[in-house]
């Protein structure tokens, strides 16, 4: 339902709903960010943040 975020390798706690791919801001006041806070009291546990190691930008010796 919910996947971490990755920014430049490193895992942050912001989600993103899986089905829309929409990013859900850390803020309090947003329901999206409510609703994801209850489903993490609840026990669940979102997927990790993807894996982009191995892309192009941290290889730049690489082309496409």
């Amino acid at each position: 339902m919910y996947q971490l975020t990755n920014n430049q390798g490193v895992s942050l706690e912001h989600p993103v709903l899986k089905n829309t791919g929409e990013y859900i801001p850390p803020d309090p006041g947003n329901i999206h960010y409510q609703e994801y806070l209850a489903w993490l009291a609840e026990g669940n546990t979102p997927d990790p943040a993807p894996d982009h190691s191995d892309s192009v930008a941290d290889h730049p010796d690489r082309a496409e």
